[in-house]
């Protein structure tokens, strides 16, 4: 008797963002509110995407492996007009993959918050620069530099990159889970 071998209907698959890729991301809460309006953006998320929708983010408890269905219903954003090689985007997710489990930089958090309110503390920012943890946009400019893309927005920092920032370079498109 043969054996029945089940595949993945590929018609059916959403179409997720090409691997390699970053998203930005409105999310909801009190938080992502504050800091949408401290760096007066849409967004206050960032991650990359890896295959099928799967991504790397980086959240309060550290940086994880999630999916981009965890934002159904948020308003999203990638950097699919942007020209990326595939050799660029694996380097990418290879970087990205590298970081799970890093902790969290809520140093960096602190700083990014009294930067926007115009107070500059060099120690803090020493500190955050140099702890080894990350945030969202800091995991994407980091994972954007190991394939050779300038994902730092100018900033001299990781740590100083934020989802604004991101989300304001060329190349953003909108993506929309399907419903």
């Amino acid at each position: 008797m043969a054996e029945t071998v089940f595949k993945r209907d590929e018609s059916a698959a959403p179409p997720w963002p090409d691997a390699g890729r970053y998203f930005v991301v409105k999310t909801h809460g009190f938080v992502p509110w504050v800091i949408r309006m401290a760096t007066r953006s849409s967004f206050d998320h960032a991650g990359i995407v890896l295959e099928d929708g799967a991504i790397v983010e980086a959240e309060p408890g550290g940086v994880r492996l999630g999916h981009l269905s965890e934002y159904c219903g948020c308003r999203i954003a990638v950097n699919s007009g942007e020209e990326i090689t595939a050799q660029q985007r694996a380097a990418v997710v290879a970087a990205a993959r590298a970081t799970i489990g890093i902790h969290y930089d809520d140093l960096a958090i602190a700083d990014d918050g009294l930067e926007t309110l115009g107070v500059h503390w060099q120690w803090l920012a020493k500190r955050a620069a140099g702890n080894g943890e990350l945030i969202c946009s800091a995991l994407v400019a980091r994972a954007g530099r190991a394939a050779g893309l300038d994902w730092a927005c100018g900033q001299p920092d990781f740590e100083q990159v934020t989802p604004a920032m991101l989300a304001r370079r060329a190349g953003m498109q909108p993506w929309r889970y399907p419903e």
